[in-house]
């Protein structure tokens, strides 16, 4: 079941910000104004709410008391709230030694008997990260993996593999974890990507899980040899980095944990 969302007529100033930042297009810009499309996907992300300026975007399955939390005092729970999936960036790379000072920090992320193998992959600058985009493109074109994205690209539309970054920084497991606990390396390698994401949002940087570039990045041997990846390391997680170029004014709804007690 599709949710219905709705805009309010008396608060909606026709900004197109939701329209701007909906990752799936389920809403358009018209005329009148926002539109939403029911035969596009809707994520639930609420990235639309959490843009619009205005407060004036209705999800119907959200209870009005819920729709916008309050920004909490508490500076944990405020980043840990606030943290949004940043599609849009400015061309300008953060400072090398921000990126360095969030992997040492993950350091200090749970690992699985200490071991702490997890290994990164950066790459550094608009140029390269365009490069990167281009040549996943190709690739997949030559390969009939997924043509759509070359075809995307001739189009001209919005870059759904490094979305525009200046940063990409890709956690690398190691392929054999230890014989009792063969997926830890895995494990350890995404929740210091996860920790490394909240202190990077926590310096005003935005991240973005980049999914399409972790799979096609195990998937073809030709972008490992692009990329570099040591041997007997795998793209375990990817984070598309960089300068935001997008304001999030609210924090969207989220429904309370579904817990079964024993």
């Amino acid at each position: 079941m599709r949710p219905q969302i709705t805009f309010s007529e008396d608060l909606c100033i026709k900004c197109g910000q939701c329209a701007a930042n909906c990752p799936t297009h389920h809403i358009s810009m018209e005329e009148d104004g926002p539109v939403s499309h029911h035969n596009r996907r809707c994520l639930q992300c609420m990235h639309c709410a959490a843009v619009c300026p205005r407060k004036a975007i209705h999800f119907e399955h959200v209870p009005a008391y819920a729709e916008y939390p309050e920004t909490p005092e508490d500076e944990t729970l405020k980043l840990i709230m606030t943290r949004r999936s940043v599609r849009h960036f400015k061309p300008d790379a953060p400072e090398a030694d921000d990126i360095t000072w969030a992997l040492d920090m993950a350091q200090w992320a749970p690992s699985g008997k200490n071991r702490h193998l997890t290994q990164w992959l950066v790459v550094h600058s608009k140029e390269k990260c365009d490069a990167v985009y281009n040549y996943v493109c190709d690739v997949t074109a030559e390969t009939g993996v997924m043509p759509a994205l070359a075809q995307q690209r001739a189009k001209g539309n919005h870059d759904s593999v490094t979305c525009g970054c200046s940063t990409i920084i890709m956690a690398l497991a190691p392929d054999e974890g230890s014989a009792l606990t063969p997926e830890s390396g895995e494990t350890d390698a995404v929740i210091a990507m996860a920790t490394a994401e909240l202190l990077l949002n926590k310096i005003g940087l935005g991240t973005c899980w980049g999914g399409y570039l972790t799979f096609f990045s195990n998937q073809l041997p030709q972008l490992r040899e692009y990329l570099k990846i040591p041997a007997g390391y795998h793209i375990a997680g990817t984070l598309l980095c960089g300068i935001p170029d997008e304001v999030y004014h609210n924090i969207p709804y989220r429904p309370n944990a579904t817990v079964h007690w024993l």
